[in-house]
């Protein structure tokens, strides 16, 4: 089982319902017909901000994740090269 995270923020300015709409519809649709067999995203709450708290970066708005029944599948769908 292979599991892919990826984490993203928006542009400033941009729209998060289109953005999500892309990841969760075409991407997902695509990806599940190729041997994905699970998918979602979440957007995350940063405590640091909440609580007032500065970091030295941004930490990021929204997580993907994909799960792979092996990383052979989830190579073959997207054409990559594997990665170490």
């Amino acid at each position: 089982m292979m599991r892919n995270i990826h984490y993203f923020n928006l542009s400033s300015g941009g729209c998060e319902k289109p953005a999500i709409e892309l990841w969760d519809g075409a991407l997902a649709e695509f990806a599940l017909a190729h041997g994905c067999i699970g998918r979602r995203t979440l957007k995350l709450c940063d405590s640091r901000k909440d609580e007032g708290i500065g970091g030295a970066f941004e930490p990021a708005q929204f997580m993907n994740e994909s799960l792979w029944p092996d990383i052979e599948t989830a190579v073959a769908c997207w054409g990559q090269e594997k990665t170490p």
